[in-house]
C-alpha cells in the first residue's frame, strides 16, 4: 500500500491519536488560509477603500473610515478562505 498524508486518514474511534493529529493538522492549515486570506484582501482593497473614502466621498473623519472599510474586507477576506 502507498503511503498516506495524515490528513487524508479517517479518524476511527480505535485510534484516538490520529483523529487528534488530524484535526490539529486541519486548524493549522484553516489558520494559514485565514492569515492568507486576510492578508491578499486588506492589500488588496486597501487602496480603492482610499480612494473611495479620501478622494470621493470625502467625510470628516476620512482615514477612519478608510481603516474600518479596510479591516472589515480583511475579515471577510479570512471568513471566506476558511
Amino acid at each position: 500500500l502507498a503511503p498516506t498524508s495524515p490528513t487524508s486518514l479517517i479518524p476511527s474511534p480505535r485510534c484516538p491519536t490520529l483523529a487528534l493529529k488530524s484535526s490539529a493538522t486541519e486548524r493549522v492549515e484553516s489558520v494559514k488560509a485565514a492569515a492568507l486570506g486576510a492578508l491578499a484582501s486588506g492589500v488588496a482593497s486597501a487602496p480603492v477603500h482610499y480612494l473611495i473614502n479620501v478622494f470621493i466621498l470625502n467625510p470628516p473623519n476620512a482615514i477612519g473610515q478608510w481603516e474600518y472599510a479596510t479591516d472589515m474586507s480583511s475579515l471577510s477576506g479570512a471568513l471566506f478562505a476558511i
